[in-house]
């Protein structure tokens, strides 16, 4: 969040709304196209994917879906949007994992990227959420690990 405050445009705003608070940490994905022509790309992702866009370098996002910019945007949200997150299939090297004794399920996002363009995927992936723990709950447990014995 620290490094969004000052960006109103900033994707992890919406994505820490949106969660009620539990999406403080979006994960970014940085992806640049070497071949030097425009392609269609597929970003698949662990476990649910609350939201997702494509952001510029800052992070910052349109309120439109990726490839739907208005005529009036503004400059530097030109190239922005947010993304569908669609339930797929797994990778190959990921069809036998499985996350809390069950089958890892695995979403997608979809968008275009143009030559030489380097693109910034910003995401809420629900299973990496930061995870608060009552550590004084637990105090008996780790104050013991650190006494040396006489």
């Amino acid at each position: 969040m620290k490094s969004g405050e000052h960006l109103p445009d900033w994707a992890g705003h919406r994505m820490a709304i949106e969660s009620d608070g539990a999406c403080t940490h979006p994960f970014v994905v940085r992806l640049v196209e070497w071949n030097g022509e425009s392609a269609e790309v597929v970003v698949k992702l662990p476990g649910s994917v609350a939201l997702a866009a494509k952001t510029n370098l800052m992070g910052e996002c349109g309120r439109w879906q990726a490839g739907e910019v208005p005529a009036d945007a503004p400059t530097h949200l030109q190239d922005t949007g947010w993304l569908v997150a669609k339930p797929t299939a797994p990778p190959e090297w990921a069809r036998d994992t499985h996350s809390r004794g069950r089958p890892m399920e695995w979403f997608e996002v979809r968008f275009t990227m143009r030559a030489r363009e380097i693109a910034t995927i910003m995401a809420d992936l629900v299973m990496g959420r930061k995870e608060y723990r009552d550590l004084d709950a637990k105090r008996k447990v780790w104050a013991t690990i650190h006494k040396q014995a006489d």
